[in-house]
């Protein structure tokens, strides 16, 4: 997703956004989706660095809370940016 987030923003004329948090909320400010999931999609980067660096100990309950909302999450996310990229406006 983060991969995608930065195609979206950079071949909009945006530059590359700052960090992995950002290019979720800025996809927001593109019309992509909403800023209420654009900051609960972009919380995931925060576990996903979390468990790839081990920042912390995780709590196996916590990631599979976390799991299970990005299940519904990344969907929702995926659905948003296919009818962004079909919006006539963004050909």
């Amino acid at each position: 997703m983060i991969d995608i987030n930065y195609h979206l923003l950079t071949e909009t004329g945006h530059p590359p956004p700052a960090d992995h948090y950002v290019s979720f909320t800025q996809l927001a400010s593109l019309g992509v989706y909403g800023p209420e999931f654009a900051r609960r999609i972009a919380a995931c980067t925060g576990l996903r660095n979390r468990i790839v660096h081990e920042y912390d100990e995780v709590d196996p309950h916590r990631v599979h809370e976390a799991l299970t909302t990005a299940l519904q999450d990344v969907a929702i996310y995926l659905r948003a940016v296919q009818d962004y990229m079909n919006r006539p406006s963004t050909q």
